[in-house]
Order: structure tokens, then C-alpha cells, then sequence
């Protein structure tokens, strides 16, 4: 799990990346891909404006990246869970 949080040491948010993509929500092919699981972002709705909850998925895909991972899964709502 990833946090990230401000100067002050408040709790913003946080993610998870996990190598194995759960079976459910996903066709053959797509399981069949080496990727990535982002999931459980959650943020703090007090500094929604400041989209915490875009600057962790991206962190978390740089990151990856910068180890060779080039796949990611993700799963998200209309309602952001």
C-alpha cells in the first residue's frame, strides 16, 4: 500500500498495486496479459479539487514502469468506488 500525504503529515490517500490481476471483471485475453492491479485508491474528499486520487494512478504507473512493468488493470465506478 502507498499514502500520500501532505506537509503536515495529514493522510490524503492511498493505493494499492498488486502483481495478479483478480479473475473477476476481466475476458481471457485481458487475464491472459502481463499486468498490473491498481486498486482501493481512496482519498480524502476535503482535497477532491487537488485529484489526489489521478496523481496516485499516476505515480503508481510511473513507478511500475520504472521497473519494467508496461500493463496495468484498473477498476474504477462512476461513483469512484
Amino acid at each position: 500500500m502507498w499514502v500520500l500525504a501532505g506537509d503536515d503529515g495529514r493522510l490524503i490517500g492511498c493505493t494499492t498495486v498488486q502483481e495478479q490481476t483478480p479473475p473477476w471483471g476481466w475476458t481471457e485475453e485481458e487475464l491472459n496479459e502481463p499486468a498490473h492491479y491498481l486498486y482501493t485508491t481512496v482519498t480524502d474528499p476535503a482535497y477532491r479539487a487537488m485529484k489526489p486520487g489521478t496523481l496516485l494512478a499516476l505515480w503508481a504507473v510511473n513507478r511500475q514502469r520504472s521497473r519494467g512493468v508496461h500493463g496495468f488493470a484498473v477498476a474504477a465506478t462512476s461513483r469512484g468506488w
